[in-house]
């Protein structure tokens, strides 16, 4: 019950910060060009092959360990700032070399000033992890929701300014010093470094497995911007990251909420199968009654809002939207599954799994950008269903979590969520040509449908979801009683 109040109350307490940072951040859309975020995500491949190699993991291990003491994490913050460091002086050694293989110059400027946020987020590593051990989401949230407003303050003020491409390098430093300062104020206790590591080396083992998944991530989220950046250019490969970036907001926003208090939970409750079992389910079955309606919504609406919302500048990217937002509740559902295997101690398989998808997703990708913006899309919706259907059934297995269960737990969104389809599409065909009608009555007519569909379906969820929210109203002594 505490972990379910911890995520009502995370979600609540960064709602308002993520609406200003959307609002933000299309208005920033609007003022930069496609090449900008193409040099940005370019440089970003770089940036995150370094992070996910020198962090080690440590994160995930300080937040997955059972005990822990003031002198270990004293050496170990000393590691994390070295690992850092050194981090920092590879990338910016390597901005040369990463401005010839995109034949871009301008990379060798970014890759020196982005190598700065590797210290800067090694800063709040360990204070953002304990948050996370200690189920103290209330700081976390705060952090986030900080971060995400700096961010969005920066990037704007340079953008209106004229700084292109350097306005989202200055976002990202902001957020970074942010979080920086919010867990100093919030923590009030700092961890020092020490002059050893030797305290550091417990957590390295279960840290090099963590590291060594988050490096396969790394690469299965990046391969389509290295192939498509390599092949196609800044401009169609600023176009694409504009696209995944949008469809992928619901997944970006919403998903950490789940994943972060979900970890932290199934940590401490890994020695009850059966409570993991019905764990997982519940995330998959309120992942399902959210990310269906938001990522199918959004692309039946896309062809009337993008236009407006964006102008017609990024007119190419409204076909590869839609494709991106169909297979959207695959994606989420794949990753709400991923700190279960975590918390569990089975970050083996989580690996084996995302060497599957990294091999399937990469030839799908090489094949597809040969044709373009809209062919690197129709590898997403032709290939991740399979990558889909052949990782969750091994991850689910293992967790010895009942297919049919899960299926119960999702069927009732997806027919809902049909019956979205339905509406919006109706009213599409009923006022052919009139995006502004479409958007002031196929947003709440679908909405409607949905909601209602859930009722008649499974009035229970509705209930359930009632009972979500209402719970992250209650004060802390109570949910201290519960826990």
């Amino acid at each position: 019950m505490r972990v379910i109040r911890s995520l009502a109350w995370q979600g609540q307490a960064t709602l308002a910060g993520q609406m200003l940072s959307w609002a933000a951040s299309v208005v920033v859309i609007r003022l930069l060009d496609p090449t900008d975020y193409g040099l940005m995500a370019s440089a970003g491949v770089l940036l995150g092959l370094i992070a996910a190699i020198s962090e080690l993991g440590v994160g995930a291990a300080v937040v997955q360990a059972r005990e822990l003491d003031r002198t270990r994490l004293r050496d170990l913050q000393t590691l994390v700032l070295i690992l850092a460091f050194g981090g920092a002086l590879v990338t910016a050694a390597c901005g040369p070399a990463l401005a010839r293989f995109f034949s871009e110059p301008r990379l060798a400027e970014l890759a020196p000033a982005l190598a700065l946020t590797l210290p800067l987020a090694a800063l709040y590593m360990l204070p953002q992890s304990l948050a996370l051990r200690d189920l103290s989401f209330d700081q976390k949230a705060i952090a986030d929701v900080s971060a995400a407003l700096v961010t969005a303050a920066f990037t704007l003020g340079l953008a209106l300014q004229g700084a292109g491409v350097w306005a989202l390098v200055g976002g990202v430093m902001g957020g970074h010093v942010a979080r920086i300062a919010s867990y100093a104020v919030l923590q009030r206790t700092w961890i020092w470094p020490s002059w050893s590591i030797a305290g550091a080396f417990q957590f390295v083992r279960f840290g090099m497995l963590a590291s060594v998944d988050r490096l396969i991530w790394f690469l299965l989220t990046s391969v389509d911007l290295l192939i498509l950046g390599r092949l196609c250019g800044e401009e169609i490969l600023g176009e694409y990251v504009v696209a995944l970036t949008l469809a992928s907001l619901p997944l970006e926003k919403i998903a950490p909420l789940i994943t972060q208090v979900s970890f932290s939970a199934f940590a401490q409750i890994q020695g009850d199968p059966r409570l993991v079992r019905r764990s997982v389910v519940t995330s998959l079955r309120f992942g399902a009654f959210a990310f269906i309606p938001l990522s199918w919504g959004a692309a039946l609406i896309a062809p009337a809002a993008l236009p407006i919302v964006l102008g017609e500048t990024w007119g190419d990217i409204v076909l590869p939207f839609q494709m991106l937002c169909i297979v959207l509740p695959l994606r989420a559902l794949s990753v709400l599954v991923t700190p279960a295997l975590f918390g569990t101690g089975r970050v083996d398989l989580n690996i084996s799994n995302l060497i599957v998808s990294l091999v399937v997703m990469a030839g799908a990708f090489f094949v597809g950008a040969r044709h373009g913006l809209e062919g690197a899309s129709w590898a997403w919706l032709l290939a991740y269903p399979i990558v889909f259907l052949i990782t969750q059934a091994r991850a689910l297995r293992a967790l010895d979590v009942s297919l049919v269960d899960v299926r119960r737990a999702c069927m009732s969104s997806v027919a809902a969520g049909l019956l979205l389809v339905g509406a919006v599409t109706g009213v599409g065909t009923l006022f052919p040509g009139s995006p502004e009608l479409l958007l002031a009555l196929g947003i709440p007519l679908g909405a409607l449908i949905y909601l209602g569909g859930i009722r008649l379906i499974d009035p229970e969820l509705i209930d359930e979801i009632r009972a979500l929210i209402s719970s992250g109203a209650r004060p802390d002594d109570e949910r201290t009683a519960d826990a």
